[in-house]
C-alpha cells in the first residue's frame, strides 16, 4: 500500500506544487533566514550567560579571608604599611644590640580597607621567641604571651609581625613565608604585613615589607614609609 493510492490526481498535484513554492521561497530569502538563526542563537547564548552570572557559586575556602567569590567583592591585597619613625628606630636599636641574634617583633596600630594600608603606632619585641641565626618563628604560644602586654596598655589590633636578617639580605626565605607573614595572617584575623630588616647592610640599613594577595595567595613586596 501506498499513500498515493489515497490521493486524487488533483491532490497530488496540489502537493508538487506547495513543495515547490516552499523550496522557492527557502532559495529566495535564505540569507535572511541565516541571519535570523544567528541572532536567534546569539540572544540564548547571552541569556544562559546572565544566568549564570546572576548565581555566584563560592571558589574556594581560604584560610586567611573565608570564602572568596568570583565577583570582585572579596579583600583587597594591601599595599602600604605605615609605620612611626620613633617605634621603628627603637626595633632597629636592639636588633643592633643584639647583633647576629635575630629578633622578633609584633607591631599593633589600624588596618585601612579603604587605603589598603596598614599603620603601626606601637612595636612589641617577643624576646622569648625561638631564633638562630637562620630564622625565627612566630608561633602561637609566643603570641599568646604578648596577650597581658596589649591589654595592659589597651592595645590595638596586631597588623605586623617584624624580625631582622642580621648581616644578609632581607629577601624572604620559605621559613619566613610559612612561620612569619602566613602564620602572622592565622594569628590577626587575616590582616597582616611582614617586614625584615637587616641593619648591618653594607648600603646601610635594608627593609623589605611583604603581604599575602588573597587572590592569589602569594606573598608579594609591598611598599613601606615611616610616619612622625
Amino acid at each position: 500500500m501506498n499513500i498515493l493510492d489515497f490521493l486524487t490526481m488533483r491532490e497530488i498535484l496540489f502537493l508538487l506544487t506547495l513543495s515547490t513554492c516552499i523550496s522557492i521561497l527557502l532559495f529566495l530569502f535564505r540569507a535572511e533566514i541565516v541571519e535570523f538563526l544567528k541572532t536567534a542563537s546569539c540572544a540564548e547564548g547571552k541569556a544562559a550567560q546572565q544566568d549564570t552570572l546572576t548565581i555566584q557559586q563560592p571558589r574556594e575556602l581560604d584560610a586567611n579571608y573565608g570564602i572568596v567569590f568570583e565577583t570582585p567583592i572579596g579583600p583587597k591585597p594591601i599595599q602600604l604599611a605605615e609605620v612611626k619613625v620613633g617605634e621603628f628606630c627603637n626595633f632597629l636599636d636592639l636588633a643592633v644590640k643584639y647583633g647576629d641574634r635575630e629578633l622578633i617583633a609584633i607591631g599593633t596600630g589600624n588596618y585601612s580597607e579603604k587605603e589598603r594600608k596598614v599603620k603601626v603606632e606601637s612595636i612589641y619585641p617577643v624576646m622569648d621567641a625561638d631564633s638562630s641565626s637562620a630564622f625565627v618563628r612566630l608561633t602561637s604560644k609566643t603570641h599568646r604571651k604578648l596577650g597581658a602586654t596589649f591589654d595592659r596598655w589597651n592595645e590595638k589590633e596586631e597588623v605586623m609581625v617584624l624580625h631582622t636578617h642580621p648581616r644578609f639580605s632581607t629577601h624572604k626565605s620559605g621559613i619566613d613565608d610559612a612561620h612569619g607573614i602566613r602564620m602572622a595572617s592565622i594569628l590577626f584575623d587575616g590582616k597582616a604585613v611582614m617586614v625584615i630588616v637587616n641593619p648591618f647592610s653594607q648600603l646601610g640599613i635594608d627593609v623589605s615589607a611583604y603581604a599575602i594577595n588573597p587572590v592569589m595567595k602569594n606573598v608579594e613586596r609591598i611598599a613601606l614609609r615611616l610616619v612622625p
